[in-house]
């Protein structure tokens, strides 16, 4: 909102009926979304992020809005299945363990810097065992 709409009793409950108006359109778009995957008369980024480590799972973030030059309100959608966990998500095991008694060297770090001996670095073994 403008000064003007703060300042002008009229001009401010016009602003808040436009904000309502516009409140109650982005709602029946996230139903829409919910429903049937259609932002409908809204535009929306979404994004999926995976957490491995301490909390582990999966978290969507949806941010939806009207893109038809009026007053930009904005809705910001999040949910998801974090949990603390050290094991890695259901989405990210697509393919079958990995055998026992396989090897595994593990080096990180910038080969680029001609230092690969101070990088970090493991070693394990495979178990044959999922979690």
């Amino acid at each position: 909102m403008g000064h003007g709409e703060l300042v002008d009793k009229k001009l401010l409950d016009n602003a808040i009926k436009d904000m309502k108006s516009r409140s109650i359109r982005l709602n029946k778009c996230l139903n829409s979304i919910q429903e049937l995957n259609n932002p409908g008369e809204c535009r929306d980024t979404a994004k999926k992020i995976y957490s491995v480590g301490g909390a582990s799972g999966v978290e969507m973030e949806r941010i939806i809005w009207l893109d038809d030059g009026g007053r930009h309100v904005v809705l910001g959608f999040f949910y998801g299945n974090s949990d603390a966990s050290d094991t890695v998500p259901a989405d990210f095991e697509k393919t079958p363990s990995i055998p026992a008694g396989v090897h595994i060297d593990l080096h990180l770090g910038s080969r680029s810097s001609g230092n690969s001996n101070k990088t970090p670095n493991g070693t394990g073994n495979s178990t044959g065992k999922n979690k």
